[in-house]
C-alpha cells in the first residue's frame, strides 16, 4: 500500500520504521528488506522528483508488503494526479480550494476564467499563492475586476489546457471545447491526451459505480451526466482500442457513434 501526500498539508498519525530523503536511498534499503516477523513496515519517502515518484507508482505492486507514505510538494502531487487519475492520494485540502479561500480573504475580483489562469501561473503552495494575491491586492485593490492582461503584467501566464479540462468541456458542452482540445493536443501530444482521457474516464466510471452502490461520491462526480459519461466511455475505452486520434473520437462521441460505425 502507498499514499501520495502533499508535504505541507498532509499529516499521518503513524510511527515510521524507515524514513528516506529520496527514492535512491529507499531502493538501496527496501529492495533488500524481507517481510517482518509480524505486522508491516511503515515507510516514509520525501521526494519532489516526478519521474521517480511515477516509477515507484508503476512498480508499487513490488512493495505491497510495506505501507509507503510519499511526501511531495503540493504542486508535484497535483501534477501527478492530473496525469494519473488512479493514483492513491491521501485525502487533503485541494490547493485550488485553498486558493479560492485566499481570494475571498483578500476580497479580490476576477474576470471570467482569470482565477484558473492565475492559479495555473503560480506555485501551488499556500505561501506563494498568498504572496501572489497580496501583490494583486496592492496593485489593483478590491474594487477593480482583474483581467488576464493585468495578471500577465506580473506573472508568466500559463494557459496550458489539461486533458481533464478537455473532457469536462465536452461533457458540459462548453462552446470552446474544440479550441481547448486543439491547445491541449498541441502542448502534450495526441497519444498523451488520449491516454489521460481514458484514465480520467475509468476513474469517473469507478466513482459513478460507487455512487450507485453506496450513494457516496464527490460533488464533481455527481455533477457529471451519467449518460454522457458512458457514451464517452464507449467511444474512448470500450471501442477505441489502439485508435489514437482524439479529434475523431470526440467527433464520434458528439454524433452518438463509435469507432465500429466507421469500420462498417
Amino acid at each position: 500500500m502507498y499514499k501520495l501526500i502533499a508535504s505541507k498539508s498532509g499529516k499521518v498519525n503513524v510511527d515510521f520504521h524507515y524514513i528516506f530523503k529520496d527514492f535512491t536511498k529507499f531502493h538501496e534499503v527496501m529492495d533488500l528488506v524481507t517481510y517482518p516477523i509480524s505486522g508491516r513496515y511503515v515507510v516514509r519517502v520525501d521526494s519532489d522528483e516526478v519521474v521517480e515518484i511515477m516509477k515507484f507508482i508503476e512498480s508499487a505492486g513490488q512493495y505491497e508488503m510495506f505501507d509507503t507514505y510519499i511526501f511531495a510538494p503540493a504542486a508535484t502531487v497535483e501534477y501527478i494526479a492530473q496525469r494519473k487519475t488512479d493514483v492513491a492520494l491521501q485525502e487533503t485540502v485541494k490547493m485550488i480550494d485553498v486558493f479560492r479561500n485566499l481570494i475571498s480573504k483578500y476580497g479580490l475580483l476576477f474576470g471570467k476564467g482569470v482565477v484558473y489562469t492565475l492559479y495555473n501561473s503560480v506555485v501551488h503552495e499556500p505561501a506563494e499563492m498568498e504572496e501572489a494575491l497580496g501583490l494583486l491586492l496592492q496593485e489593483y485593490g478590491q474594487n477593480t475586476v482583474i483581467t488576464e492582461q493585468m495578471v500577465a503584467k506580473h506573472f508568466l501566464v500559463n494557459k496550458l489546457v489539461y486533458p481533464r479540462d478537455v473532457l469536462n468541456a465536452f461533457i458540459w458542452g462548453d462552446r470552446w471545447r474544440w479550441s481547448k482540445l486543439e491547445k491541449c493536443v498541441a502542448a502534450m501530444g495526441n497519444a498523451v491526451v488520449k491516454g489521460a482521457i481514458v484514465n480520467n474516464l475509468k476513474s469517473i466510471v469507478k466513482g459513478k459505480n460507487s455512487f450507485f452502490t453506496t450513494g457516496k461520491c464527490s460533488k464533481y462526480i455527481r455533477s457529471l451526466d451519467t449518460e454522457l459519461v458512458m457514451r464517452l466511455y464507449c467511444v474512448f475505452v470500450t471501442g477505441a482500442s489502439r485508435f489514437q486520434d482524439v479529434y475523431i473520437l470526440f467527433w464520434l462521441y458528439e454524433r452518438g457513434l463509435t469507432i465500429y460505425d466507421l469500420l462498417q
